[in-house]
């Protein structure tokens, strides 16, 4: 593992990445996820995935639903996507910030059963010791 990991922050149009302790926090864009945003998100975010994996410097990814009131079928395909990408590295996914109603759609998808999740930042530091 390299002494610095390969990078620190990266910001764009619908998310911005942080990297710190282990653990990539990736607050996307709101008000909606949807058709336009998901592949972009998606892109940016397996390319971080995959240089934080490759280093061994990955253990946990954060999604950051905070800004977040509406997904579409394809948004909710891209919190798969990461969650599936950061397992295949060895990390653990946790959603943070969902909202009630966009909670309800993914507890009725069984979506909860995939991730933690976490409504405080306390609850988020617990899941991501």
């Amino acid at each position: 593992m390299s002494s610095e990991p390969p990078f620190r922050e990266k910001t764009s149009t619908f998310c911005s990445q942080r990297f710190a302790s282990s653990t990539l926090t990736v607050k996307i864009a709101g008000p909606t996820v949807g058709n336009r945003e998901a592949p972009i998100v998606i892109a940016e975010v397996c390319s971080s995935i995959d240089a934080l994996g490759k280093s061994r410097w990955l253990k946990h990814l954060v999604l950051d639903l905070t800004e977040v009131s509406f997904m579409s079928s394809v948004g909710l395909g891209l919190c798969i996507n990461l969650r599936n990408r950061a397992n295949a590295e060895g990390a653990s996914s946790v959603l943070f910030g969902v909202n009630r109603e966009l909670r309800k759609a993914m507890v009725l998808m069984k979506l909860d059963k995939l991730f933690k999740m976490a409504d405080s930042p306390e609850a988020l530091a617990k899941a991501t010791a």
